[in-house]
C-alpha cells in the first residue's frame, strides 16, 4: 500500500502517517536480534539467580556488565536486580553498625568481611572495608 491509500482508508494526511510512523519508531527503539535478546535474558537470569543466593558480587557484575542494546524490557529487569543486590548490601552494613553500636564486634566483623568480598569495588565494599580495619584497632 502507499501512504495514500492508507490516508484514505484511515482518514488522515500523509504527514500525520509519517509522524505516526516516526514516534512508533522512536518508542520500539531499534531492531533487536532475537539471539542477542537471548543472550541479555540468560545473563539476568543468572544475575537474579545470584542475587536469590546471596551472592551479590556476582550478581552486580552481571548486572554492571549488562548491555541491552535498546531492549527496554531487560534494562528495567536489570537495573531492578541491581537494586535488590544494593539494597541487600546497605541492609547488611546497617546489621554491621548496629553489632559494633552493640559491642559485637565478631559478628560486626563476620558481616563486613563478607561486604568486602560480595561488594569490592562498590561504595558499600569501600565503607564495610573501612569500617573492617577499624575493629582491628
Amino acid at each position: 500500500h502507499d501512504l495514500s491509500e492508507i490516508s484514505r482508508a484511515h482518514g488522515m494526511n500523509v504527514g500525520q502517517i509519517e509522524d505516526a510512523v516516526k514516534d512508533a519508531q522512536k518508542q520500539m527503539g531499534k531492531p533487536v536480534r532475537y539471539k542477542d535478546f537471548q543472550k541479555m535474558r540468560k545473563i539476568l537470569d543468572e544475575a537474579k539467580a545470584q542475587v536469590e543466593k546471596g551472592n551479590y558480587k556476582k550478581a552486580l557484575r552481571a548486572a554492571k556488565g549488562f548491555d541491552a542494546k535498546g531492549m527496554k524490557s531487560l534494562e528495567a529487569e536489570a537495573k531492578a536486580i541491581e537494586t535488590a543486590g544494593v539494597g541487600a548490601g546497605k541492609k547488611l552494613l546497617e546489621e554491621a553498625k548496629a553489632a559494633l553500636e552493640g559491642g559485637d564486634k565478631k559478628q560486626a566483623s563476620k558481616i563486613l568481611e563478607e561486604l568486602t568480598r560480595e561488594f569490592s569495588g562498590t561504595d558499600i565494599g569501600k565503607e564495610a572495608k573501612t569500617l573492617l580495619e577499624s575493629t582491628k584497632e
